[in-house]
């Protein structure tokens, strides 16, 4: 059986902080109620069910004879949860920083090629309309 603070602390690998609450139910059941502290405001987005998901936290009603079999396991599953959720957060992540990259040298190539584009118009345009117009009026 893995002592209690190893298992918790595996839970811990995923976020900074957990609160733990237990209360009694009856008199042999308890609720233990984990709750992870998620740094930073839940963003809109794609992302954001992600991030609620993270700090959602692990309830378990359970007689205290299973709590005391089952927790560490319980515990465990949580963990392994959690950390596959912040795998995929870092994933997009690092899709969203990649994107900004890209669009930051798209535009960086595109403002360089803008001044090329406009000298080669001016290059194509009529030296001077001034002298041309006077031929065109008739009297």
């Amino acid at each position: 059986m893995t002592p209690f603070f190893t298992t918790l602390s595996a839970a811990l690998a995923t976020t900074d902080q957990i609160q733990m609450s237990v209360s009694a139910v009856d008199e042999d059941t308890l609720r233990v109620i984990l709750t992870p502290k998620v740094e930073g405001d839940l963003p809109d987005g794609k992302d954001a069910d992600l991030r609620a998901a993270l700090s959602l936290p692990l309830v378990i009603t359970e007689k205290a004879e299973t709590l005391d079999e089952r927790f560490p396991d319980m515990l465990r599953e949580y963990a392994t949860q959690r950390a596959s959720l912040q795998q995929s957060l870092d994933a997009l992540d690092a899709l969203k920083q990649a994107n900004a990259k890209a669009g930051k040298q798209k535009a960086k190539a595109e403002a360089k090629s803008a001044p090329a584009a406009a000298e080669s118009k001016n290059d194509s345009a009529p030296a001077s309309a001034g002298s041309d117009a006077d031929d065109d009026i008739l009297l």
